[in-house]
C-alpha cells in the first residue's frame, strides 16, 4: 500500500486523537486502514471503471428514452394540451387527483380519435386540412421547442440550432399527420 493512501485512511485516527504506533488504539485503526484498502481495491462497484461505463450507458438509454417520450408528446401536442387543461379543470371543480388524471387521459383520448375519424372519413379536402392544420401546428411548435432547447445544452452556432428546429418542426407536424391518418388498428406502439 502506498505510503499517501495510507495516510489519508489513518488521518481520521488522528481527527480523535488516537496515536499510531502507540501499541493500542492507533495500531487497530491503521490496521482498520489497512483492511479497507485491501477491500476496495477488490470492489467492483467503487475501482476499475466498470461501474462508470455502466452508468453512462445507463444515461444515455434513459437520454434517448426521454427524447422519445418528448418526442411523442409534441406529435400528440393538442391532445395532450386539451387533457392537461380538462384534467386541470376537473380537478379544480371537485372531482380530485384520481378524477382529473382519468377525465385528462378520457379528454385525450377522446379528441384524439374523434381527429381521426374526421379525417379518415372525410372526403372534403377542406375539412382534412383543417383537421390535419389542427394536430399539425401545435406539433410542430412543440417539435421546435424540444430541439431547440436540447441543442440550446450544446454549443450549437444561433442560425444551425434555428435550422434544425425547423427540421424538428417538420418531423413532428408531419409524424403527427401521418399517425392521424393511419386508422386505429395498424396505429403504432410507441
Amino acid at each position: 500500500m502506498a505510503p499517501v493512501e495510507r495516510r489519508r485512511y489513518t488521518a481520521s485516527c488522528f481527527k480523535f486523537g488516537i496515536e499510531i504506533g502507540d501499541g493500542t488504539a492507533g495500531d487497530r485503526c491503521a490496521a482498520r486502514a489497512d483492511s479497507r484498502l485491501a477491500d476496495v481495491g477488490n470492489d467492483p462497484f467503487t475501482r476499475g471503471g466498470k461501474p462508470m461505463a455502466f452508468s453512462i450507458g445507463l444515461s444515455i438509454a434513459a437520454l434517448g428514452m426521454l427524447c422519445i417520450l418528448l418526442y411523442n408528446l409534441a406529435v400528440y401536442a393538442l391532445p395532450v394540451l386539451l387533457g392537461i387543461a380538462t384534467g386541470i379543470l376537473a380537478h379544480e371543480i371537485g372531482l380530485g387527483v384520481i378524477g382529473g388524471i382519468l377525465t385528462g387521459f378520457l379528454v385525450a383520448g377522446l379528441v384524439f380519435a374523434i381527429g381521426q375519424v374526421i379525417f379518415t372519413s372525410s372526403r372534403s379536402p377542406a375539412i382534412r386540412l383543417a383537421v390535419a392544420l389542427l394536430f399539425a401546428v401545435p406539433a410542430a411548435v412543440g417539435g421546435y421547442q424540444i430541439v431547440f432547447q436540447i441543442l440550446e445544452l450544446g454549443d450549437v452556432a444561433t442560425l444551425w440550432r434555428h435550422v434544425l428546429s425547423a427540421a424538428g418542426a417538420l418531423a413532428a407536424a408531419g409524424t403527427a399527420i401521418a399517425r392521424l391518418a393511419v386508422p386505429p388498428d395498424e396505429q403504432p406502439v410507441v
